[in-house]
């Protein structure tokens, strides 16, 4: 037996691939988490982390976050979650780490991780993590202005616009836009940001 949606979700992928490179298939089971993205914030513990060699390696704590507060720190191994879930050594997916991290604010996680050789436990209490869409946006030269938009989520455009009056006051006058790894996100916003240079 196949499940319906393995099957919606080929026939939605092959219609695609004819459209253009850009647009994917999302399944319903995956809507609520790339809609959060989507708006900018959602509930956890405020970590970006990488699999490496069967490792949950903490690569950034997003600043003001629940991790943050914590403790957590760049570097970090993660080896057990809530005493009993041993996670470093296993095969697992991104999307598993991700469903033992999350969880609805105010509700407490506790992780055991290796730092510098040395096994220490934090107590993390999940929260709402706000995800700006401008990574940065700072004068290069007196008359250049720089910004990097790390995706088109909800209010981007709006974000965008904040950071060129600030930019503009500064004296800009060229503008370097930053769209490297960008993944992409809500049409209407890019077609806002692009529609300020056409």
């Amino acid at each position: 037996k196949i499940a319906a949606d393995s099957i919606n979700q080929l026939a939605a992928s092959e219609l695609l691939s004819h459209l253009d490179p850009h647009s994917v298939y999302i399944p319903a089971l995956n809507l609520t988490e790339v809609n959060e993205e989507m708006m900018g914030n959602f509930q956890g513990i405020g970590v970006e982390f990488q699999l490496l060699k069967d490792t949950v390696h903490v690569m950034h704590v997003i600043s003001g976050g629940p991790s943050e507060k914590a403790g957590l720190a760049v570097g970090d191994k993660f080896l057990k979650v809530n005493d009993t879930i041993s996670i470093a050594g296993k095969k697992l997916l991104s999307d598993d780490i991700r469903k033992l991290l999350r969880g609805p604010m105010n509700t407490k996680v506790k992780v055991q991780v290796l730092r510098e050789g040395v096994k220490k436990e934090v107590v993390i209490e999940r929260g709402v993590i706000p995800v700006s869409p401008i990574d940065a946006g700072y004068m290069i030269s007196p008359e250049t202005g720089y910004l990097r938009i790390n995706k088109f989520a909800d209010r981007t455009y709006e974000a965008f616009m904040q950071q060129m009056e600030k930019l503009q006051k500064a004296g800009m006058k060229q503008l370097v836009l930053d769209l490297r790894g960008n993944g992409g996100g809500l049409l209407k916003e890019a077609v806002d940001i692009a529609d300020e240079f056409l």
